[in-house]
């Protein structure tokens, strides 16, 4: 269910949880999606705990199940095949934290998974891409997946995959004229409860890694 809009005046987009939105504005007020920009409508149904925002029918975004296309957001944006190198690169040199940080989002992730995230990666070729600050990788990385399947061992009850904030602009995804990603969005299954996380531009080194640099330096 998806807890979170912004109303179609507001420039900034700021998002208003659907608890404060039914006071500030009313039931019958539609809100607009972070991700797609349409319309949403307040629904609450008997069925569940949590009244919610929905999408009109054959909305196409991403955050409705059916309509998830892992990848689809990589495939047509500008590359320059030169920046591979550096990018990869950058991944050997900060894997550690890069898989820190994975798994602050998707808990007790194996290495086999993410060795899964790296090989999509390569596939789709998101090395290249234009643009791209090195530390937005980690969040690429994330929504190289259909999903991350359920495990409960690892504290991960229910299966979830990940969607990119989309860019306006195609040839402006990443952080050119103020148009920045901001946001990636977790959707878990099969509730479809949404929850939006910051982007943090910062791809911290694991203090272990830092005690290894400190004794060897």
């Amino acid at each position: 269910m998806n807890v979170f809009a912004y109303h179609s005046s507001d420039k900034t987009k700021n998002l208003v949880h659907i608890d404060d939105w039914v006071v500030k504005y009313n039931p019958s007020t539609d809100g607009c999606c972070r991700i797609c920009g349409k319309n949403m409508f307040v629904k609450a149904d008997k069925s569940q705990k949590q009244t919610h925002f929905a999408h009109y029918q054959n909305s196409g975004c991403p955050t409705v199940i059916e309509n998830h296309k892992p990848y689809d957001l990589l495939k047509n944006l500008p590359r320059d095949n030169s920046l591979s190198e550096s990018a990869k690169n950058w991944v050997i040199q900060n894997v550690d934290g890069i898989y820190n940080k994975l798994k602050d989002f998707v808990p007790g992730l194996s290495w086999k998974e993410f060795h899964g995230l790296l090989e999509v990666a390569n596939r789709e070729n998101v090395w290249s891409l234009k643009d791209m600050p090195h530390d937005y990788i980690p969040y690429v990385l994330l929504a190289c997946t259909e999903k991350f399947e359920a495990n409960k061992q690892f504290n991960r009850p229910k299966s979830k995959y990940f969607v990119l904030e989309p860019s306006p602009e195609p040839d402006k995804f990443w952080n050119s004229s103020g148009l920045q990603k901001k946001y990636i969005w977790e959707i878990e299954l099969s509730s479809r409860d949404v929850t939006y996380h910051e982007i943090e531009l910062e791809t911290r080194e694991s203090w272990y890694m830092k005690k290894v640099r400190k004794l060897l330096g």
